[in-house]
């Protein structure tokens, strides 16, 4: 299964936990329709580690948006409970609160 898969039903058990709706958008391009609440998310790195001048371990970090107009909406709680996700920060814009995570792939995929 593909690391992005596996982000993906990461977000998907995060959004099931708080019991709402949200819809799912991967890279979405400036023609589409976004609707609110919503999760963007995007591949933001490659990591790779080396040893020996072998490459042992890679893993992909996503970056995660949350867009919604509840300062603190409850997936944003949900998915930083998945150990390798963090917080980033947040920003208002068109009265919608922005918050960006990062998620990476290490632990959920090995290797």
């Amino acid at each position: 299964m593909s690391k992005r898969i596996l982000i993906r039903d990461c977000i998907q058990k995060a959004i099931a936990k708080t019991g709402e709706s949200y819809s799912l958008y991967y890279n979405p391009t400036e023609q589409t329709t976004l609707k609110y609440p919503c999760i963007l998310y995007r591949r933001k790195a490659i990591r790779q580690r080396h040893a020996d001048n072998i490459r042992y371990h890679t893993h992909e970090e996503y970056q995660i948006t949350v867009i919604d107009k509840r300062v603190e909406s409850p997936v944003v709680d949900a998915l930083l409970d998945e150990q390798y996700c963090y917080y980033n920060s947040e920003f208002v814009n068109s009265n919608m609160i922005h918050t960006i995570l990062t998620i990476n792939s290490g632990g959920l995929a090995n290797g």
